[in-house]
């Protein structure tokens, strides 16, 4: 790509961040370009690919964007299912490298997957920077997938470390939640972190499940404890994180949260707290620590051979 010129950046400021087209007239004042500047500009940015040139009277114009801001511009906006075959046809897309920009936005909470002969996607509805701040309000998110990402990132810091040198030690972390429920498991965690260690002085390789239930804050209650409860299973340590949006702490929360961590602590799970701080980060705080469990090893088996299917020969290898 060319180094562009000064009215051609001035001209890509002021293109929609979302991939909107704009008219000629309202980019023209914006910019305070005209013409022979505007005109050799706006060529400037489409010949570097920068920019496209859409339909119709005045030629509107907008930003190209990265892979995924492209993927992003095709979803309604409404939060309602597109066929992925429609997005990645009109993108000029393989299936496969589609399938890839779809899993990093669902790992960034901005997507959901559906299901269907191509497969599905839809935009989690909102996302807006006008509505961020909204998002967050007394009701918390408006959708969980929202909250993924932020949760794995976390356990990721916290724990991944621990595992190096790897290998011979092994850190798989998959947000599982858009996995489709096999093996008559009553719930799929919505992430699941493999952990494999050696050490010098204990003989054997040293593997554990960890599983991950994830709730927004209106959905925190015995139902969503006893489905992560119910993952002892085929996991040897179960959490359930929720969100709390109260100024008060879960803990203080009178006779409900009393009766939650006193069932938490007889299944053996682990509460985790997540708050949301200012800007975009949230605070963690672990209310109460899960008990390790011995699962059954057939249906642990069986959750590795689901669940990680794409990490089996790092599994293998790790296990050697």
């Amino acid at each position: 790509m060319e180094k562009l010129s000064e009215n051609a950046r001035t001209l890509e400021e002021h293109l929609p961040k979302d991939l909107e087209y704009i008219t000629d007239s309202t980019l023209r004042k914006l910019s305070g370009l005209n013409d022979p500047e505007y005109s050799s500009a706006k060529k400037e940015l489409v010949r570097n690919g920068l920019a496209k040139i859409g339909r119709g009277r005045g030629g509107p114009i907008r930003r190209v964007g990265t892979a995924k801001q492209q993927v992003l511009s095709k979803l309604p906006k409404d939060g309602s299912f597109i066929s992925n075959h429609k997005i990645y046809e009109s993108l000029d897309l393989s299936p496969e490298e589609f399938s890839e920009i779809q899993k990093e936005l669902i790992d960034e909470g901005r997507i959901i997957a559906g299901k269907g002969r191509y497969g599905r996607s839809a935009r989690v509805a909102g996302l807006t920077q006008q509505r961020k701040s909204e998002e967050r309000g007394e009701l918390g998110v408006n959708h969980v997938s929202r909250l993924y990402g932020p949760v794995k990132d976390y356990f990721d810091s916290k724990w991944r470390p621990n595992y190096e040198p790897s290998p011979p030690n092994l850190y798989i972390s998959e947000i599982t939640a858009t996995q489709a429920k096999r093996n008559r498991l009553l719930t799929v965690p919505d992430i699941s972190i493999l952990t494999i260690m050696k050490y010098d002085f204990v003989p054997g390789n040293h593997l554990e499940l960890i599983t991950i239930d994830v709730k927004k804050h209106s959905d925190i209650g015995f139902t969503a404890l006893y489905e992560t409860a119910s993952q002892s299973l085929y996991s040897h340590r179960s959490y359930l994180v929720f969100e709390w949006v109260k100024d008060k702490g879960f803990e203080k929360n009178g006779h409900i949260a009393e009766n939650i961590l006193r069932e938490a602590k007889r299944f053996g799970v682990g509460l985790i707290q997540m708050r949301p701080i200012d800007g975009e980060g949230w605070d963690f705080k672990t209310v109460l620590e899960p008990r390790y469990s011995k699962p059954e090893p057939g249906e642990l088996n069986s959750f590795i051979d689901l669940r990680f299917r794409e990490e089996h020969p790092r599994i293998r290898g790790a296990l050697d």
